[in-house]
């Protein structure tokens, strides 16, 4: 009796490996600190069995276990969504872990602590605007960069559409994720993690001035409470910013902002990351939201030393001269960006006269963030690996 139930459990357990199913989508984030945690998330078709992670040191022999948590994806989409978040992790540290139901082996790395060592990260948005095979091309150009992580300016998945006859698209954001959990892979095979903001078509319905329960799919997937800081070591310091979208960009928004760069004054570097442009390539100069976060968030970027805003949502290339008091100071900020990362036909920035404009073209862009402990270099790719644009600059 004792030998039939044990190679009965062996059966069981032969058959849970042979019929071992990967996830539909895999990504990391964060939640808190990039050196002593990872926050992994992935997706299944359906609920699936509950069982914890487990991780351990690349080339350890011992497997930790980390209980997470798993819920549906919005509007009853049949997919449910499941996230752990590792804690006590060693910073610059290499670990490997597997998922339940799932026989691979994935790896990750924290972030180091030491300021003197280089560290690289990718900035880019409007990502799946048209067909995915545009968006896969870019993200392969960024893994080969090797990041440490990669932001996203907002307008993911494009899913809401205004005035659509199909306004929900929720395919789109499994489409995506199945790309990054393809092509966010590092040369060493790690994966890339991923800090998201959040962008008009990214909101349901009214895409300006709502609140985070018009963005579920957003909000679901990501573990973010829509505007937040980033901080890697003493080294730098990302604002992650709502240009209006569920938060507003005056008021609350603003006096936090206010707080978390004063309270960071000795910190190298410094950068402003939000999707509606300042100081625009294309879009009107005089709406709303450009107005006013030129009047409520940039004279703060230029009070505590923001060297560098990530601006998107125009779909071009742009680089502005450095701006100080909204004219050309070369101990200016310099706004970067306009996003175009998956956009089929990028536009052209009106630089005749658009006098802040310093360099714009019609590409679509990806921007590596190179830093060393007292200098930043900026090359700016298009998704040949092309580059189009460096900036370098010292403190």
């Amino acid at each position: 009796m004792i030998l039939f139930v044990r190679t009965l459990l062996l059966c069981l357990s032969l058959t849970g490996f042979l019929f071992a199913e990967e996830p539909v989508a895999l990504y990391l984030t964060w939640e808190k600190s990039p050196h002593t945690t990872m926050t992994v998330n992935w997706i299944t078709q359906g609920r699936t069995r509950e069982g914890p992670l487990e991780f351990q040191r690349s080339g350890g022999t011992i497997w930790q276990k980390a209980q997470g948590k798993q819920q549906p994806l919005p509007d009853k989409f049949g997919f449910s969504l499941h996230r752990v978040q590792l804690e006590g992790l060693s910073p610059n540290q290499e670990y490997a872990f597997r998922l339940p139901d799932d026989g691979k082996v994935y790896k990750f790395k924290t972030l180091s602590l030491d300021r003197n060592q280089p560290l690289r990260f990718i900035v880019g948005g409007d990502v799946y605007h048209d067909d995915i095979s545009f968006v896969s091309k870019m993200n392969q150009q960024v893994a080969r960069l090797n990041p440490s992580f990669i932001v996203l300016g907002g307008d993911l998945s494009y899913n809401e559409l205004k005035d659509s006859v199909n306004p929900k698209r929720q395919n789109r954001w499994l489409d995506l994720l199945e790309t990054w959990k393809k092509d966010f892979i590092s040369p060493e095979g790690r994966l890339i993690p991923v800090l998201p903001l959040i962008g008009n078509h990214d909101v349901s319905g009214n895409w300006w001035g709502t609140t985070p329960a018009n963005a579920p799919w957003f909000y679901t997937l990501f573990p973010t409470p829509g505007y937040t800081s980033f901080d890697i070591g003493d080294l730098a310091t990302l604002v992650l910013l709502d240009s209006g979208h569920t938060h507003k960009i005056k008021g609350e928004q603003t006096l936090w902002l206010q707080n978390t760069l004063s309270s960071r004054a000795q910190v190298p570097h410094k950068f402003a990351i939000y999707h509606v442009a300042a100081w625009p390539s294309i879009k009107k100069m005089d709406g709303q939201r450009q107005v006013d976060i030129r009047h409520h968030w940039v004279p703060l970027f230029e009070k505590y030393g923001v060297q560098m805003a990530f601006e998107h949502h125009d779909h071009a290339y742009k680089r502005t001269h450095p701006l100080l008091g909204g004219k050309i100071d070369p101990k200016g900020i310099i706004f970067i960006g306009d996003g175009c990362w998956g956009v089929e036909e990028p536009r052209t920035p009106k630089k005749g006269y658009r006098w802040y404009i310093a360099k714009g073209m019609p590409k679509r862009n990806i921007i590596a963030v190179n830093l060393h402990q007292n200098s930043r270099h900026l090359i700016v790719y298009d998704d040949e690996g092309a580059i189009l644009d460096e900036i370098y600059s010292q403190n």
